[in-house]
């Protein structure tokens, strides 16, 4: 059985999704003497994730647009059973540290299949906030980290608090 890839509804084109396409994103970026090269890094980016506006407010709402996730995967869900599955393997995780049981009750559980999915989707709904005009020259995102050609530093550090 072949299955095809199924081209993603929470990607945008400054996504990066394997680290061969970044090497081959950056063969031909337009960099000019006084342009500075940055890379910017989100800090705990798995579990700073708000789970409560990922799952309902981007990722249910971008997977049955159009009814995008069940024309895909060939299904018949409702977009409340999509929530109601997400929230159950997301929220309030039980995890174990140094002997002692903890829950965490938001962001993505490290280590979870999920993790991912959750962190892509929630930086690309800050992305698509972002105007497009706005953006450098050159500007691609790996997961949780960025990589972009800018015309200064001052520019690079307006950029960098504008998120």
């Amino acid at each position: 059985m072949i299955r095809r890839k199924a081209k993603s509804s929470i990607l945008n084109n400054h996504t990066i999704t394997d680290t061969f396409k970044f090497v081959e994103e950056l063969q031909d970026p337009t960099v000019k003497d006084s342009d500075v090269l940055v890379s910017y890094d989100v800090c705990s980016l798995f579990t700073n994730v708000p789970l409560e506006e990922t799952i309902i407010n981007i990722l249910a709402d971008k997977a049955f647009t159009n009814d995008w996730f069940n024309r895909t995967h060939n299904l018949n869900i409702k977009k409340s059973d999509l929530i109601e599955l997400l929230t159950i393997v997301t929220k309030d995780q039980l995890f174990q540290f140094d002997g002692s049981l903890y829950k965490q009750v938001d962001g993505a559980a490290m280590g979870s299949p999920l993790g991912p999915l959750l962190a892509n989707t929630f930086l690309c709904a800050i992305k698509e906030n972002t105007r497009e005009n706005n953006l450098p020259s050159f500007y691609k995102r790996y997961v949780d980290n960025t990589l972009a050609v800018i015309d200064s530093i001052s520019s690079a550090e307006d950029f960098l608090h504008s998120e």
